[in-house]
């Protein structure tokens, strides 16, 4: 059973959307890929409008930020993804949330647990979408490993992509990166991990996206401080919810 009073935070009939000159607009500095290569990332979308990203984790339940999908109320129906599609516009299917479950200990100061659920409607069958593995309890990936980054946000000119975007970071130290942030709005405690590259960073659009390594999704795009900052992405680190996952979805 979902332990719902205890567990989590369900929205049933509200979603965030912040308007497009807040930080969710639509990677900087990435390439064209195809959603065959990223077959689990999904678009989020409130009228056909893409403003996060996704991963597929069952053929009901999309991973996300809780920052994507916490604030404006908005009725949940005008929720919905698009898996299977390297456009955010067409192609693939389009399916409508149910459910928004945000994690509990969300803080949206200073983005601390910035991970959420979304339970859908009907089941994801197209045969371009697949389901992405987690990581196990714990699991850490070793500094200078590289991660995927994929989304569909904001690009070096200004506007969102219309094809998917894939930037490969490489992981750096955490208390490196805590020392990077200091003094600013960010934090960067033991539920996140950070990844850099040149001239190449994650955008708006993008939070909630996958960091994967193959076909686990290490990762959340998490807000860091604007795109192509001096500063490293920061992404949530799922192996440190799995639990709380597989509690909620029961998969």
């Amino acid at each position: 059973m979902l332990k719902v009073a205890v567990l989590f935070t369900i929205v049933n009939v509200a979603l965030a959307i912040h308007s497009l000159d807040d930080q969710h607009l639509k990677i900087w500095g990435g390439n064209d890929t195809d959603i065959s290569a990223h077959p689990w990332t999904v678009s989020l979308q409130n009228w056909n409008n893409s403003f996060c990203g996704g991963s597929l984790i069952s053929s009901t339940w999309v991973l996300t930020a809780a920052d994507c999908v916490s604030g404006i109320n908005l009725n949940v129906t005008e929720l919905t993804i698009r898996a299977g599609s390297s456009q955010p516009d067409q192609n693939g299917q389009l399916v409508e949330v149910s459910n928004i479950l945000v994690n509990p200990k969300y803080n949206s100061v200073n983005m601390e647990n910035d991970i959420a659920l979304l339970q859908l409607k009907s089941p994801v069958t197209v045969e371009s979408a697949k389901v992405a593995s987690l990581p196990k309890a714990g699991e850490e990936l070793d500094e200078g490993t590289a991660v995927n980054v994929v989304g569909w946000g904001v690009e070096k000119n200004s506007t969102g992509a219309s094809i998917l975007q894939l930037v490969e970071l490489l992981v750096i130290n955490r208390n490196a990166c805590a020392d990077q942030y200091t003094g600013t709005s960010v934090e960067v405690p033991d539920t996140k991990f950070c990844a850099r590259g040149k001239d190449q960073d994650v955008c708006m659009g993008d939070f909630g996206g996958p960091v994967a390594v193959d076909n686990v999704v290490y990762g959340v795009i998490s807000p860091g401080l604007g795109c192509e900052a001096d500063y490293p992405a920061v992404f949530t680190k799922v192996s440190k919810y799995t639990s709380w996952i597989n509690e909620v979805t029961e998969i």
